[in-house]
């Protein structure tokens, strides 16, 4: 039996205890820019589990505080608070505090704090105190099944029945709770004391049923046998999964529900939710699909607005449509909380370009978090996971419902437009739906649904029952071409050469010719004339004058067409789904390995067997088109993955805006070169490393105004971002003109952890590249957006997994630039096979610059290592062999060398031969071999065999 060391168990918990808290910190900063339950759950857990394991090997201090941290987050995930910077802030003080705990108990001291203030802080705000609510409404509930389980799984009986009856009025609800364990828990060194300590603690009330009857007498007793294997029934507010959650492996736990009386357990109405039951699942994709391509221009048009002193009426007249759209798609679907809400956002932006309302940073604050909101209501829906009603929605819906159909009417020309581009798209979809031999009903009522909108935006009320009627009609299966007729003539009229008012009422039969000759022969206005005789009323005036607008717009657009006569050509787009580029990409790697086996095959057929000449030439010629056309679908793929940097860009200005605002900076963005391609996968891989580094250029690099000033430096500091192609490789560059990274201060802060030695010579590179290390930070204050040590090393790494390197070029006072270089595709790559010692390698194409022959005379001793004379340079020189730790050669006779082009410089690498150039399917490392940073992937050649790809980079390092 072996020996059971407790200190090794405690050893290991404080390492997963480390990499909890570097998680954690991810989650934190996740919530502070966009709260979801996922991650305040995941950030719970990680707190919960370091409390329980805590305790259970005897770090009393750290279970204690980490309690106060948890009871904090319990009352965010109950959304009985809502995230707000001071309880961000809070929450990351007491990460900082447990990360000192932890490794003051990683080198057997004891971390002494006074923990009385920032326990202070947390039941302040837990009792409301001195805290204020933030209409901040990411905030997504349980489903039912988390809030609570109402399946009953065990009638409860005798004593445990009148346990139960004498705690009911603390919950309706009991766990029993079992343990599967055995005796081989125990012998390997597994304490399930520690699990029923951490569930007391949770519990509000803890019963422990046990058959006492199997434990023998003290002589006979084996300290490591298992002999109780007790029910433990508790009254709790953890639910069953975090219940399992507690012990090390979730699966030996079973829990059953007991059940006193029906409950609805949660005093939540169900009118608190948004409704989006009987929704198409596949419907909610695409207005999400939709929702996201409007996503961009509008966090790109608030930033805009909010630059400029004086109010653009175009681009508020631009935001408005585009809400406009997502009005009519909502409505389109049936998602009325949606449709609603865009509603009410058009009401605010016409009230702001009817002068009613200032575009200040209320509006741009409150137009940006309903587009969150929205965005986290359709995750929920398709994810079939219930949301509250955001305060945002509620505040607006209060703001608006004395006026909600009063003040959204449009009078000016922006109605008249966003009318006309509305029903040219409408029109389109109804053309495109109706053409061919059979109706495309989906797409027709969607057409129809949104010019509907658009006529109701007008006041329409004709339009809008014609339309109506098409609509019964369709649903019914009857014959809607005279409804599809009457439609078409409606939109005509309007966009015919304009006509007087008088002229439109006559022709729609509102009032007569002679009462229009009569109405003419007083000077006045035709409408006031007519609604003084009791002809007509106003409504009808202002809508012949609207319609006069439309005619007015329509014509003269159509006359400017006239003049230009240009011929557009129209970008036909469809979109596909990523994972079917995967499989397609993925398929394409599998043909290039069948069309290396064939090439093999056939060169096996001429060496091998005596076949005509004639016949070897057919051959060849066929694995000639087969690469040919493999080449040509490889290029194809390639291209259809290749998306512009915009994408991953187009977020960043709302970024900058936020933590520049939240910080009192200024700050411009600057970015160039977003139409810079890189292949779609990489690109989102990209997304997080680019927050990191954004992030900590505004919080770290940019100065405050002040600072600036005093530093003769303009007060606004200035992020640029670019991208630009060279060869096979995107660089990504991110400068600031702030203060710097101070290297004397990096490199004292290295001596003090310990990551380096006094006695270490370092290259201020060298210094610099610190920061990579992990959970290394020169912040004197830690914030809420960086300066936690969390970050840097993770993009590195990201980074590196892609292919690609991190380079920093920073100087004190003057600013920073971090380039990095990523491939612009993964997966499929062009090759040089090579041999050595026997065995067969590949180096990428995109890194040799040329291959040479050599005499062992040519090449010099230099007391370094060896080189040569190249290019009026000289060349340093590798052997293959001694990189990989085999037996060195002699250099003797002809010496084939590759030379290399590497982020340190050029190199020559010595090798036995080089072979031919191949395509070849680049696959993932494994894992045996993850260690050696200098393989690049593995990759199958036509004979079958599996040949390392060399990553240059990593060779000479």
């Amino acid at each position: 039996m072996s020996e059971f060391n407790m200190e090794e168990y405690a050893k290991a918990f404080l390492e997963e205890a480390t990499e909890l808290l570097e998680q954690a910190n991810e989650d934190v900063l996740k919530i502070e820019s966009s709260p979801d339950d996922e991650t305040l759950n995941s950030l719970f857990r990680a707190i919960h589990t370091i409390k329980g394991s805590a305790g259970g090997f005897g770090f009393d201090e750290i279970s204690e505080f980490s309690h106060h941290i948890e009871t904090l987050l319990d009352k965010l995930r109950a959304h009985e608070l809502d995230v707000s910077p001071d309880i961000i802030d809070i929450i990351l003080e007491g990460l900082d505090i447990i990360t000192e705990m932890v490794n003051a108990a990683r080198s057997g001291n004891k971390y002494e704090f006074d923990s009385n203030e920032i326990i202070d802080k947390i039941n302040k705000i837990i009792n409301n105190e001195n805290s204020t609510k933030v209409n901040n409404s990411n905030t997504q509930i349980k489903n039912k099944e988390t809030v609570i389980d109402l399946t009953i799984d065990e009638v409860a009986d005798g004593d445990i029945k009148e346990w139960l009856l004498s705690n009911k009025s603390l919950s309706d609800i009991c766990y029993k709770v079992i343990l599967n364990i055995d005796n081989d828990f125990l012998e390997n060194g597994y304490d399930p004391l520690a699990f029923l300590y951490n569930l007391k603690n949770e519990s509000k009330e803890f019963y422990v049923k046990t058959d006492i009857s199997k434990i023998p007498e003290l002589r006979e007793l084996e300290p490591l046998n298992l002999y109780v294997n007790p029910e433990i029934y508790v009254f709790t507010d953890l639910n069953k999964n975090e219940i399992k959650e507690l012990f090390f492996d979730p699966n030996f736990v079973d829990i059953k529900t007991i059940l006193l009386k029906s409950s609805t357990a949660t005093k939540i109405k169900k009118d608190d939710y948004v409704d989006y039951e009987g929704l198409d699942n596949d419907s909610l994709k695409e207005l999400l699909d939709s929702f996201e391509d409007y996503l961009s221009s509008i966090e790109h048009i608030i930033v805009e607005l909010e630059k400029e002193k004086i109010l653009d009426k175009q681009k508020v007249n631009e935001l408005f449509r585009i809400f406009h759209n997502i009005k009519g798609d909502a409505g389109y679907v049936g998602f009325k909380f949606i449709e609603r809400y865009a509603h009410m956002i058009e009401n605010v932006l016409d009230k702001v370009r009817n002068e009613e309302l200032t575009f200040d940073e209320k509006a741009s604050d409150l137009i940006l978090r309903a587009i969150d909101e929205i965005k986290l209501v359709l995750n929920s829906a398709i994810e079939n996971t219930q949301v509250l009603i955001p305060a945002n929605y509620k505040y607006l819906e209060r703001l608006f419902n004395a006026i909600e159909e009063g003040d959204s009417k449009p009078t000016n020309v922006e109605g008249v437009d966003i009318f006309l581009q509305q029903t040219e798209q409408m029109m389109e979809i109804i053309e495109i739906a109706t053409e061919g031999e059979h109706i495309d009903k989906k797409m027709l009522l969607r057409g129809v649904n949104g010019l509907k909108n658009a006529a109701k935006f007008m006041k329409f009320d004709d339009l809008v029952k014609i339309i109506e009627n098409l609509e019964n009609n369709l649903n019914e299966g009857k014959n809607i071409e005279e409804d599809l007729e009457a439609i078409k003539n409606y939109i005509d009229k309007l966009s015919s050469p304009p006509k007087k008012i008088g002229e439109i009422l006559v022709d729609e039969g509102i009032i007569k010719e002679e009462d229009l000759k009569d109405a003419l022969q007083e000077q006045k206005p035709l409408g006031e004339i007519l609604i003084e005789k009791g002809k007509v009323d106003k409504d009808a005036v202002e809508l012949a004058l609207k319609k006069q607008k439309i005619m007015e717009k329509s014509y003269s657009k159509k006359v400017e067409e006239n003049i230009v006569n240009q011929k557009h050509f129209e970008s036909k787009t469809m979109k596909i789904d990523q994972t079917k580029i995967d499989k397609f990409t993925n398929t394409i790697g599998e043909m290039i390995v069948a069309k290396n086996s064939y090439e093999y095959l056939v060169n096996r057929l001429a060496t091998n067997y005596n076949l005509p000449t004639s016949v070897i030439k057919e051959f060849k010629d066929n694995v000639y088109l087969i690469s040919r056309i493999a080449q040509d679908l490889q290029s194809d793929i390639m291209s259809l993955r290749m998306v512009p940097v915009k994408q991953i860009f187009q977020k960043f200005p709302r970024v900058v805006r936020d933590i520049s605002r939240k910080h009192g900076k200024k700050i411009e963005l600057l970015i160039v070169g977003e139409e810079t391609e890189i292949d779609k996968k990489i690109a989102d891989m990209l997304n997080d490393p680019l927050i990191h580094i954004v992030r900590n250029a505004c919080d770290h690099g940019i100065e405050t105004p002040e600072e600036r000033v005093a530093k003769n430096k303009p007060e606004e500091g200035t992020l640029v971002l670019k991208a630009f192609q060279e060869g096979s490789f995107v660089y990504i560059e991110i400068s600031d003109d702030g203060r710097g990274i101070d290297k004397d201060k990096v490199y004292n802060k290295a001596l003090e952890k310990g990551t380096i030695s006094p006695d270490d010579e370092l290259t201020d590179d060298q210094i610099i590249n610190l920061i990579f290390h992990p959970g290394f930070s020169t912040a004197d204050k830690v914030t809420d957006v960086s300066g936690r040590g969390v970050g840097m090393d993770v993009v590195k790494t990201s980074i590196e997994s892609l292919g690609g390197n991190i380079d920093i070029k920073t100087k004190k006072d003057e600013g920073t630039r971090i380039i990095l270089k990523i491939p612009m595709t993964i997966g499929v790559s062009t090759a040089l096979l090579i041999e050595n010692n026997g065995e067969q390698y590949a180096i990428p194409i995109e890194d040799i610059i040329e291959t040479l022959k050599v005499t062992a005379e040519d090449i010099k001793n230099l007391h370094y290592g060896y080189g040569i004379y190249y290019r009026n340079h000289v060349l340093p020189i590798y052997s293959l062999s001694e990189i990989l730790g085999e037996e060195k050669k002699e250099f003797d006779g002809e010496i084939s060398i590759i030379v290399l082009k590497t982020d340190s410089g050029q190199f020559g690498l010595v090798v036995d031969n080089y072979n031919n150039i191949i395509d070849i399917a680049v696959k993932p490392t494994p894992k045996y071999l993850s260690n050696l940073s200098y393989i690049g992937g593995i990759t199958i050649l036509g004979s079958g065999k599996a040949v390392i790809l060399l990553n240059p980079n990593k060779l000479f390092v």
